[in-house]
């Protein structure tokens, strides 16, 4: 993997790194053989370490810049500006799947240690030498420190949902489609120092990678989405169950108003 910064201590030579750092991100793909099935499998830490721990933070800018730069003073690119245009979509492609892909794993680690259901109810032992009065005043406290932490663990779940989700989304609504090229091949200069056959491979391998990660992203997606409804659904289950009646209505309108963003803003507008 190192061995890329030898293309990087040359400006000029920064568009030749990104064509070979893309080579070897489809080549961890190629081999990672995700599954859709059960894609929560697959790790992908070489391509993130490669991305996060290797290459130089400003890659793509300056290959971009680079072949600006001699488009300007007048030099043909060694490799042609639509062909870099080309491979930073591709980079800025994979860098959004791992983005998304790490937000999962912290969606999954999230739900998987934080539980929808606790209990509520305390000082039962002392509620006989209680007045009526006394009673409402603890139910009425109970049920406010009870609401509060459940509005604290439903901020943690959620926000690692919508993280999650908006990553996938990002991945699946890309702009001109995910790992797909912005512009014509075929518009390259066929004398230019681009193999044709390098090409050729370049589609082909883009086109297999497609076809396995991006089912793997929809199911990922999907996850997510039915996770957090499993779980925000056992969390009113528990409130009904130790609560019941008008009080646990109370609490789950007031527990639901609280990530209601247009009920935040009429409330904080209200006389």
């Amino acid at each position: 993997m190192r061995s890329i910064h030898w293309m990087c201590y040359h400006p000029e030579h920064m568009p030749d790194a990104l064509v070979c750092t893309n080579m070897l991100l489809r080549r961890f793909f190629l081999l990672n053989e995700m599954d859709a099935s059960d894609p929560s499998q697959s790790n992908l830490y070489d391509s993130k370490y490669f991305i996060e721990k290797v290459l130089p933070t400003n890659l793509v800018d300056m290959a971009v810049d680079q072949c600006g730069s001699n488009i300007i003073g007048g030099n043909a690119p060694h490799v042609p500006e639509p062909m870099v245009q080309n491979l930073k979509a591709e980079f800025v492609s994979f860098e959004s799947f791992l983005k998304a892909h790490t937000k999962y794993a912290q969606f999954l680690d999230v739900i998987s240690k934080t539980s929808p259901c606790h209990n509520a109810k305390s000082g039962a032992s002392n509620r006989g030498r209680r007045s009526a009065m006394e009673s409402e005043i603890s139910d009425k406290l109970e049920r406010n420190a009870f609401r509060q932490r459940k509005v604290a663990i439903c901020k943690i779940v959620i926000e690692a949902a919508r993280r999650a989700s908006d990553g996938w989304m990002d991945v699946l609504t890309f702009a001109g489609g995910w790992l797909v090229d912005l512009d014509d091949l075929a518009s390259i200069d066929a004398e230019s120092a681009v193999d044709a056959g390098e090409m050729e491979l370049r589609a082909a391998e883009m086109k297999e990678i497609r076809s396995t990660v991006l089912p793997a992203a929809v199911s990922m997606l999907h996850d997510v989405l039915g996770k957090t409804a499993s779980w925000m659904e056992q969390m009113v289950h528990d409130i009904v169950d130790q609560f019941g009646g008008n009080a646990a209505k109370d609490i789950l309108v007031s527990l639901f108003h609280t990530f209601d963003e247009t009920y935040r803003s009429s409330a904080s507008q209200a006389p």
